[in-house]
């Protein structure tokens, strides 16, 4: 939780910069503001100076590093890996969202 109980508010200044990221919290980015713009905003930060913060959080006890994969299964699909998920473009996902938008409307009109 990252709420702050000693009164100070949250700024923009106390965001971790897009440096200090991972790789998959850039590309996590990338797919919600878009490639350009992060690369825009990373370039941005090389021009300023901006280095990422060396503090880091120890990983929990029972956490193994994200580097640690399980063996491909052999029944696995073609990347070797089983939870992969299935690739969708735009048009899918937006038909996607208004499919489960009707069915969440038509629960609760049903219901009244």
């Amino acid at each position: 939780m990252t709420t702050r109980f000693d009164g100070r508010r949250r700024s923009r200044h106390d965001d971790q910069s897009l440096s200090g990221l991972p790789a998959w919290g850039l590309e996590m980015m990338m797919g919600l503001y878009g490639p350009e713009t992060i690369r825009r905003a990373c370039a941005e930060e090389t021009e300023l100076g901006i280095t990422a913060r060396t503090e880091r959080v120890a990983p929990a006890a029972g956490c193994a590093p994200s580097s640690a994969e399980p063996p491909p299964r052999s029944d696995a699909g073609p990347a070797g890996r089983d939870d992969t998920p299935v690739v969708f473009n735009q048009v899918d996902a937006e038909l996607e969202a208004i499919n489960s938008l009707v069915r969440y409307l038509g629960r609760k009109f049903r219901r009244r």
